[in-house]
């Protein structure tokens, strides 16, 4: 674990702790601990402002889009699942797309 990840968690730790809730800031980025910094960090590093609900980081709605986008295209498939119906709905994968990917990194 970097040093990166270790800031990043602490960061996460302290807007639960502090019940932190970013107004404007609705797309929750989910997962564990871990994956929830990881993301935040990806996501800021890329030009996006993260804010936070409770623990979760999170995106502005407007933000949606582009950063989905991103994470498809950046071939971040280990993130999507639980935005898989968003990556249809938006018409950045199909479903048959999203399965390939997903095979393709972890098997059928």
């Amino acid at each position: 674990m970097g040093i990166g990840t270790v800031r990043g968690l602490g960061g996460v730790l302290n807007a639960a702790l502090n019940d932190t809730r970013d107004e404007g800031f609705t797309f929750l980025l989910m997962g564990d601990l871990r994956t929830m910094s990881e993301m935040e960090a990806f996501f800021r590093k890329n030009g996006f402002e993260v804010g936070h609900q409770n623990v979760y980081p999170a995106l502005r709605e407007q933000d949606i889009e582009r950063a989905l986008r991103l994470l498809w295209e950046r071939k971040y498939v280990r993130w999507c699942p639980q935005f898989r119906s968003k990556l249809i709905e938006l018409g950045i994968c199909t479903d048959e797309q999203f399965v390939a990917a997903w095979n393709e990194l972890y098997g059928s």
